[in-house]
């Protein structure tokens, strides 16, 4: 697995089912396509209303949801894992892949970023 290094981990309720190596919304469920992340967690959540880590700042490691190159801005699937922004105004950039992802269901650190939208 690739190394990560956590600047802010933040404690948060889940309102949701969240797997591991997923972005988490800011309503506090797995993140669905485009949409901002608030982090991402590694330990993922199984029950609702129990506290889980998020990773807010520094680097992570994320799941793939499609193949990647190392630099890309990522964006999240509909399932939470990582893909490459499309070249399209409104794409909400929530991290930068440091490695490639070769396929889907690869492990990628990443470094996270404030939710930026892509003009």
């Amino acid at each position: 697995m690739p190394n990560f290094y956590p600047v802010l981990t933040i404690t948060l309720t889940p309102s949701g089912t969240i797997n591991p190596y997923r972005f988490v919304n800011f309503a506090g469920a797995q993140a669905g396509a485009g949409e901002a992340a608030r982090g991402v967690t590694h330990d993922g959540a199984e029950e609702i209303d129990k506290a889980v880590p998020v990773i807010a700042m520094g680097t992570a490691v994320v799941e793939a949801g499609a193949a990647f190159a190392a630099e890309a801005k990522l964006v999240s699937d509909a399932n939470g894992r990582a893909i490459a922004a499309v070249a399209a105004s409104g794409n909400v950039i929530n991290a930068i892949a440091l490695g490639a992802a070769a396929a889907a269901g690869d492990l990628v650190e990443v470094i996270l970023v404030p939710p930026v939208i892509q003009a």
